[in-house]
């Protein structure tokens, strides 16, 4: 990773980061592997100019992803040489991730050395020195949003809007606004504790997901009886910084590894994914991200979520719309814990 210039005023956003006592709800939605496999040959498996000495290649189907909504109370830095805990931020932040196969080439041109990691496509944060420190030093694509959460729900539930600055429809005469974007809400949610077990349950109707739920145990670590346990996830990232007068390029591309640790993970909660309402609102802006990424076919409705169908205070000067893309969701789950982030290396620099 590049060094970074310190300053009295940068020491709050610098790696490794701790956040205590936040709550994460994730949402496990379905894609297709030609979706996943063209994202991974378009941002890490493409040649800018030289090749990476990895592959990245989709895992088995069913293709399944994350849809995460954490809340972060208190998250304070953690690097050498400052007191712990100093000068705390408190911010939500929702993105996608799905897992996939890297592989290390070899000079003959084999794939070996085979490792799952978590890739992340768009993430949104509503603090602007945790997107900055996101996007500029560690390299993610995390990108300035209001992110809404309805007050006054029991801990379990989650009614959350994510509200962008966008553009609805791309014209000489457009102007950027707010604009609703990710729209979720939660029922049916069911303690990991009820003696019916409905992971059990899930996992007897829908036996595909067993390899999935197993690697969520053991990257997240939700299901373990051990509070203190740690599980790591290694997230994968492709750091870059486009060309001002080519955007289809960029002058600097590195992929940067970095690591995820839970621990005194608590209060897990189960959701139906029939309960869960997700949907994206189709603008120009977020076209290319959802087309990209999801399967779009046979899913998009004309008219905004029942609860923004009528522009209300709550919807903080947003325009809601829009035609949304509504996605099944296949389970859901919730849980409180400590967080640990940290840079792990640049393990690639393009051109270098």
């Amino acid at each position: 990773m590049n060094p970074f210039v310190e300053s009295f005023a940068t020491h709050q956003l610098l790696p490794p980061w701790v956040a205590i006592g936040g709550r994460s709800w994730s949402f496990v939605v379905r894609t297709e592997e030609r979706h996943v496999r063209a994202y991974l040959e378009t941002y890490f498996n493409g040649a800018y100019p030289d090749r990476a000495p990895f592959f990245y290649a989709p895992m088995p189907d069913p293709q399944l992803g994350l849809l995460v909504a954490a809340q972060r109370p208190n998250v304070s830095s953690q690097y050498p040489g400052q007191p712990v805990g100093w000068d705390t931020i408190s911010y939500w932040e929702v993105y996608w991730t799905f897992p996939v196969y890297r592989y290390r080439i070899t000079r003959d041109n084999l794939l070996v050395d085979r490792q799952t990691v978590w890739v992340q496509p768009f993430s949104f944060g509503d603090k602007a020195s945790a997107v900055f420190s996101s996007r500029e030093i560690w390299g993610t694509d995390m990108t300035m949003a209001n992110i809404v959460a309805l007050p006054n729900l029991p801990p379990e539930h989650l009614h959350l809007d994510v509200i962008i600055e966008g553009v609805k429809h791309f014209a000489p005469r457009s102007r950027s606004e707010p604009l609703g974007f990710i729209h979720v809400k939660t029922e049916r949610a069911t303690p990991f504790k009820d003696p019916s077990n409905p992971m059990l349950r899930l996992l007897d109707d829908h036996p595909e997901l067993t390899r999935f739920v197993a690697l969520l145990v053991s990257s997240v670590g939700f299901a373990s009886e051990d509070a203190s346990a740690t599980p790591s996830v290694e997230l994968d990232n492709l750091k870059q910084f486009r060309d001002c007068y080519d955007m289809d390029k960029a002058i600097y591309r590195a992929i940067v590894a970095s690591r995820t640790l839970h621990s005194e993970i608590a209060d897990l909660v189960f959701y139906d994914g029939a309960g869960v309402d997700l949907d994206f609102m189709w603008s120009d802006s977020v076209k290319q991200i959802l087309e990209t990424l999801f399967v779009t076919d046979q899913r998009t409705k004309p008219d905004p979520p029942s609860d923004h169908q009528v522009r209300a205070a709550g919807d903080h000067g947003a325009d809601w719309n829009m035609p949304r893309l509504s996605m099944p969701v296949e389970f859901g789950f919730s849980y409180t814990s400590n967080v640990t982030f940290e840079v792990l290396d640049t393990i690639h620099t393009y051109g270098g």
